[in-house]
């Protein structure tokens, strides 16, 4: 049975956008409403709920789900014509991707034939495409396939059908030999395979061996029948795949691939270099300095100076590790990390006129090593206690209609959408837009919208938009249940998730604190709870402190532990404080892990900021990594 066609007009996004900011709170409840009586099947409540909203920037996605939910039962005239009454609205691409996609399943190919002829999207091409090939295949516009097919890895889903007629027909052999030699060079290992029954058996036996090599290193680099001394690329990618697993046994690699003449003199130098730096990163590595001092100074990269200025440094020979930094490219001195480093260095040397020269070039910097070099100089952070006095830039009225569309987007609890619409206006408005919808942002409690802008617009002012000192009630109250300072949650919270409630990572972790749901379950059974929703922040945020306690119970209560324990695991950390190191920011910075590393001294630059924010100005990071908590 057909669903009634819509009689309601609707309002495309140009011109619901000169609806006054911002939604009132009974279209708010209207909205909600109208998703209501679109879920029970209301057609007339639903209908009655768009009228109310006409000209509103969220009448267009209401209507958005009644035709995507009736997408299959709505006369194809109907939902056609929604679709061209809304082009520049976030859901039309998705919308007639699912329309489409239906009509094909139907067989409607005259329609499809007419409708795309001339779309521009290529997801909607390739629909096209099948619909030529299921009707008129002589028509079918094989090397325009062919363009599109070979700046890609891996086709859109649309594009599948067609991709398997091409191969089949009229792929060149030469074109799949080099998608196929592309992706395995990209370790798209998987779809390297699926294209090997499109090449010849000779190319084909070639590349299943270079992919059994780059798969199993370990089994299959020094046990083939036959080696191509052509494709030391290959090869070379075989011995960086091994020694991320295993770079003891894939040094032996590199010997055997050495000896065979399998890579070039100059990717053995940079494979015996990265290796190197492994092993001298194990924990159970025998004489690692040494391991480093053995490659030519000529020979050195900068990442092998780094590891041999860590190694010197913890061996407390400062000599030898200024000589490792300040044989650092240009490029790498840049870094204030090793301007910082060099200070030490000539510290320890009792070159303190050297050193203080060195961190007042960063000391007014507001970052990790900035703050450490301010430390060194006692000098005050004058230039994060300016920042903090400094009142914003004058806000124009908030105009750009992607910000607005943004917040009534979120108000009305539309934030997949309200996000695509902030990122576009962060990516085309004016930097004093930027700068009104920041504070616009924030005062909605939409802390995560409002860092952004403020980020963008590159204004000195309005530090309380950028830190924002969100969920304040419950950080405090989870804060004080464990003895930690509010100012440290509010940091790791900014770093995890920019105060955005429902972030989800790629690891499955989620929320403000981005947890993963097991760690969660065993905090809430510690707690003596249900565990709550993890998008909500009063669970989110009370698991994540009880998760902060829980790691000090393994690691210690020293902040620059537990920090690296959150993010690594205390399993990790357990290893890296075995045997602990004297100098807390050397252990920092010799964290294995470059995320871990990044990590802890993110959030403890947050920290000191938000310190500062709430009025304490005698805080100086040092004190972060020397302090243990509770006290």
């Amino acid at each position: 049975m057909k669903v009634k066609a819509i009689v309601v007009t609707v309002f495309s996004l140009c011109a619901a956008a000169s609806h006054a900011f911002a939604l009132s709170s009974q279209e708010i409840a209207t909205f909600q409403q109208g998703k209501s009586f679109i879920q029970s099947r209301n057609v007339q409540g639903y209908q009655q709920s768009l009228k109310a909203l006409k000209g509103t920037t969220v009448a267009p996605y209401l209507e958005y789900y009644y035709v995507q939910q009736n997408l299959k039962s709505l006369p194809k005239e109907t939902v056609l014509a929604f679709i061209e009454r809304t082009p520049n609205t976030l859901f039309n691409a998705s919308l007639s991707q699912d329309f489409y996609r239906y009509e094909l399943e139907q067989k409607n190919y005259a329609f499809i034939e007419k409708s795309l002829k001339q779309t521009q999207s290529q997801f909607l091409r390739c629909i096209y495409d099948d619909a030529i090939l299921k009707t008129r295949p002589k028509d079918f516009d094989a090397a325009r396939f062919q363009s599109y097919w070979v700046k890609v890895a891996t086709p859109l889903s649309s594009c599948l059908p067609v991709e398997k007629v091409w191969l089949d027909q009229y792929a060149p052999k030469t074109v799949v030999d080099q998608k196929i030699n592309e992706l395995i060079a990209n370790l798209n290992m998987g779809r390297a395979k699926a294209l090997l029954p499109y090449v010849p058996s000779d190319k084909r036996d070639y590349y299943q061996s270079m992919i059994n090599v780059i798969d199993n290193p370990a089994g299959q680099l020094m046990t083939q029948k036959k080696y191509y001394k052509d494709s030391t690329r290959f090869y070379t990618l075989a011995v960086q795949q091994w020694g991320k697993s295993d770079s003891t046994n894939a040094l032996k690699g590199l010997a055997f691939v050495r000896k065979n003449q399998l890579v070039t003199a100059s990717e053995y130098t940079k494979l015996r270099n990265l290796l190197t730096v492994f092993q001298a990163g194990r924990a159970d590595a025998v004489d690692p300095l040494g391991r480093i001092e053995a490659i030519a100074k000529n020979e050195q990269t900068d990442d092998v100076k780094i590891s041999g200025f860590k190694l010197s440094a913890q061996a407390g020979q400062c000599k030898n590790a200024l000589d490792y930094l300040e044989r650092l490219s240009p490029k790498a001195k840049e870094d204030a990390t090793w301007t910082y480093w060099q200070g030490r260095m000539h510290q320890c040397l009792g070159q303190q006129a050297k050193a203080n020269e060195l961190y007042q070039t960063i000391a007014s910097q507001t970052s990790f090593y900035g703050f450490l070099a301010a430390d060194e100089l006692k000098q005050p952070y004058s230039v994060l206690a300016s920042l903090v006095r400094r009142k914003a830039d004058p806000v124009a009225p908030l105009t750009d209609a992607n910000f607005k569309l943004g917040l009534d987007l979120m108000a009305v609890d539309e934030r997949n959408f309200a996000h695509q619409a902030w990122f576009q206006g962060l990516r085309t408005a004016t930097q004093p837009q930027k700068n009104s919808a920041s504070f616009a942002a924030y005062e909605k409690g939409f802390y995560d919208l409002g860092i952004r802008a403020a980020v963008a617009a590159r204004q000195p002012g309005a530090l309380h938009i950028r830190y924002p000192m969100g969920y304040g009630k419950d950080v405090k109250q989870s804060a004080k249940r464990y003895g930690y300072p509010p100012e440290l949650l509010w940091g790791l919270i900014r770093q995890e998730s920019l105060f955005q409630p429902d972030a989800k990572s790629h690891a499955n972790a989620y929320g403000l604190m981005q947890l993963l749901i097991p760690t969660a379950e065993k905090m809430a059974a510690k707690l003596g709870e249900k565990r709550g929703s993890l998008y909500d922040p009063v669970y989110n945020i009370r698991y994540g402190t009880a998760y902060l306690n829980d790691v000090s119970g393994v690691v210690g209560q020293h902040w620059p532990y537990i920090l690296a324990s959150y993010n690594a695991g205390p399993h990790k950390v357990v290893k890296w404080i075995d045997p602990p190191m004297a100098d807390v920011a050397l252990w920092v910075e010799s964290i294995p892990y470059r995320e871990t590393r990044g990590y802890v001294k993110s959030i403890l630059e947050n920290v000191v900021i938000y310190h500062y924010q709430a009025g304490n100005q005698k805080v100086r990071i040092s004190d972060y990594l020397n302090r243990f908590y509770p006290q």
